[in-house]
């Protein structure tokens, strides 16, 4: 009996150690890794549309002013949500807000796969914020979390 009490005034007196959290302080390169991916990701959606505009219009049918529209309405919906896209990361967090933008990005990349017209293209390719998983966002915020 003696020794259940020692052990126990030993555990009382012991402070345990605190459960350490893996956030990006002590490993920033997995976030950095998924920043490159995001913007190779939009870099070859862009890169796809513009080498693929004459095939696009022959195999749609359609003229350059609505080819056109499938390029500038991805950049209008990329360019004008920037801020509120900044906010949905302070509020909800930017991995939650990055993978979120991830899945639409996939989704609204098989639905241009499989239209067969050019209003079909132009409708998942104005998601434009939604589908580069709001990867320009965090306003640089991402240099504070790398070593120097």
């Amino acid at each position: 009996m003696t020794d259940l009490s020692r052990s126990s005034s030993t555990s009382e007196t012991t402070p345990a150690a605190p459960r350490r959290e893996n956030t990006t302080r002590d490993n920033p390169w997995p976030a950095l890794w998924a920043l490159c991916l995001g913007f190779f990701m939009i870099l070859l959606d862009t890169t796809i549309v513009a080498v693929g505009t004459p095939a696009i219009m022959n195999g749609l049918h359609a003229d350059l002013g609505a080819v056109v529209w499938v390029t500038s309405a991805y950049l209008l919906a990329y360019a004008v949500p920037l801020l509120v896209s900044g906010r949905l990361g302070d509020r909800y967090g930017p991995k939650n807000v990055y993978l979120v933008g991830l899945a639409v990005f996939t989704l609204a990349s098989l639905w241009c796969g499989l239209t067969g017209s050019i209003e079909g293209l132009i409708g998942p390719r104005s998601a434009g914020p939604w589908r580069c998983g709001h990867v320009p966002s965090d306003d640089g915020r991402h240099h504070a979390h790398l070593p120097r």
